[in-house]
This record gives C-alpha cells, sequence and structure tokens, in this order.
C-alpha cells in the first residue's frame, strides 16, 4: 500500500524551494549574485545587483513588448541588444515574425 500522504508532502517540497545562491562575485560595482530557486516545479533564476534586485525568469512581457516595439514597421530592420541579461530580448528579437 502507498502512502499517499507522504508522497504528497514531498512533491510540495520540490514545487516550491527558497533561492539559493549559484554564483556570487564582487567587482568594482559591487557585488553580483545569482540566484536559482523552484517555484511551481520550475526553476527560477534571479540576478541581484550591489544587493539590489535585478530581474528573474518569472516573467518576461516587458523584454518581449520590448523586442516588439523596436521591430514593428520596420520590414529589416538591424538590432542592438545593449546587454543579454537574460535573453528574453534576444529571444523575441529572434522570433519576431511582421505582421
Amino acid at each position: 500500500m502507498v502512502d499517499r500522504g507522504a508522497r504528497s508532502s514531498e512533491a510540495m517540497v520540490e514545487a516550491t524551494t527558497r533561492p539559493t545562491v549559484v554564483a556570487r562575485v564582487e567587482t568594482t560595482h559591487g557585488e553580483w549574485v545569482l540566484r536559482r530557486g523552484i517555484e511551481n516545479c520550475r526553476p527560477v533564476f534571479e540576478v541581484i545587483g550591489n544587493g539590489s534586485f535585478l530581474m528573474d525568469t518569472r516573467e518576461a512581457e516587458s523584454e518581449e513588448a520590448l523586442a516588439r516595439l523596436a521591430l514593428e514597421g520596420r520590414p529589416a530592420a538591424c538590432v542592438l541588444i545593449g546587454g543579454l541579461g537574460l535573453g528574453f530580448t534576444l529571444r523575441a528579437c529572434l522570433s519576431f515574425e511582421p505582421k
């Protein structure tokens, strides 16, 4: 017989975990930290610069909107992305299809 109560509590632990530090580097511009956690059974990465939260992988709507705004109405646009961050803007630019 399977103890479903124990199994469901294990699944809850795996579904969400507090972020842990993956990498930490001290620069002339302060400390930069990459953290990884689990949220709804999916990995979530966070970038923290000098103690301030900068970005994460929870949502990318603003980055994707920025790419659309830059490319809409420009059939052969060249795009320069300053800083890749987590790559959402790059991915949106590469997958953009004009209407």
